[in-house]
């Protein structure tokens, strides 16, 4: 694809667990949203049928056993509006 987008990438080291947040946006009203930490991923969108299989993943009793045989302990789950918001909050201009 080889596409310039607007996003945010952060790392951050902490004491008790690294965490790593992904923002971006493939125009102002289609946007992905990532937050992993403490072996739990969450992710919102813009895109509805998006968060619908997330959330689908997340009720499929059949889907976490694959995913905590792959990796003990990992978990995935829908986001939230306010964790991005805040996210974005640190990065506004002003």
């Amino acid at each position: 694809m080889n596409k310039f987008v607007n996003g945010i990438l952060e790392f951050q080291k902490k004491k008790n667990g690294d965490d790593f947040t992904f923002y971006f946006e493939l125009t102002k009203n289609d946007w992905y949203f990532f937050n992993y930490r403490n072996n739990i991923l969450m992710a919102l969108s813009s895109n509805a049928q998006f968060n619908e299989a997330v959330e689908a993943g997340v009720k499929s009793s059949p889907e976490q056993k694959r995913i905590n045989n792959l990796v003990k302990g990992y978990r995935y789950t829908i986001g939230t509006d306010r964790k991005k918001r805040e996210f974005l909050r640190k990065y506004e201009t002003q």
